[in-house]
């Protein structure tokens, strides 16, 4: 059995937002995958909020895509983000640990 590696949760890829004249946030990428803790540090101003915003389809990026458990968001997927939330793990997250705890050293 070939073990392939989880694709990301959330993956967020020359993204960009304005609000008028002011960028928010500029050219941000990163990937998040199945049972990384992820944080985003900075200081005030920085686009954190406006990111997650974006993740959650709250506001729509400029430019740049994101995707959220391998596409954009909608309500099933805003179901499935909300149920991690709550729960602290997803299943998507159990699966692949199932798979990669049983999967050849």
């Amino acid at each position: 059995m070939n073990f392939q590696p989880p694709s990301p949760t959330v993956q967020i890829s020359g993204v960009r937002k304005s609000f008028g004249a002011v960028r928010a946030v500029d050219d941000v990428s990163f990937d998040v995958y199945p049972g990384e803790i992820f944080g985003m540090l900075g200081p005030n101003g920085a686009g954190k909020t406006t990111t997650i915003r974006l993740m959650l389809d709250i506001f729509r990026p400029d430019a740049g895509t994101v995707a959220v458990f391998g596409g954009a968001m909608n309500e099933k997927r805003r179901t499935a983000s909300a149920t991690c939330l709550r729960n602290g793990e997803c299943t998507a997250i159990r699966s692949w640990r199932r798979r990669w705890s049983t999967s050849p050293s």
